[in-house]
């Protein structure tokens, strides 16, 4: 399918602010070197991982990378968009499903479920986030990022 073919029907499908965001996701893709990161799976094989970086006690970037339908991509689009710049207690205490449904808009009540599993992803991120600040000389010897 071609891009406005695409747009058309994630449109039908979930509406125009879900397939916007799917179709131009905001900082999808990965960090060299993350100081956290967050990762939630759903039994039925559908993820999300935000990789943040801190600076001085904020979300500095976040990006992310999904595997679902448009209304995961949407989600965590919105997510990384909306932590950024925000001190890690006050994005701990704000971002939740209740925040993202209201940027999006109408979702089915099966595709809330994806909201939820980003923001359990980024709240991961999130509290891994604390850890680095209280300790950012472990982040060093950590090989897996």
């Amino acid at each position: 399918m071609e891009s406005p073919e695409l747009l058309q029907h994630l449109t039908a499908l979930f509406g125009e602010k879900v397939a916007n965001e799917a179709v131009c996701p905001y900082h999808l893709g990965v960090i060299a070197r993350p100081h956290a990161i967050g990762t939630h799976q759903a039994a039925n094989g559908e993820w999300v991982t935000f990789r943040l970086t801190i600076e001085e006690g904020r979300v500095g970037t976040c990006f992310f990378t999904a595997h679902g339908n448009a209304v995961l991509f949407a989600a965590a689009s919105i997510l990384s968009r909306l932590v950024e710049g925000l001190q890690l207690r006050h994005a701990l205490a704000h971002m939740d499903s209740q925040t993202v449904a209201q940027e999006l808009g109408a979702v089915s009540e099966g595709d809330e479920f994806l909201i939820v599993l980003a923001c359990e992803a980024l709240r991961k991120a999130l509290t891994e986030s604390i850890k680095y600040i209280r300790e950012p000389w472990k982040t060093l010897y950590n090989t897996n990022r």
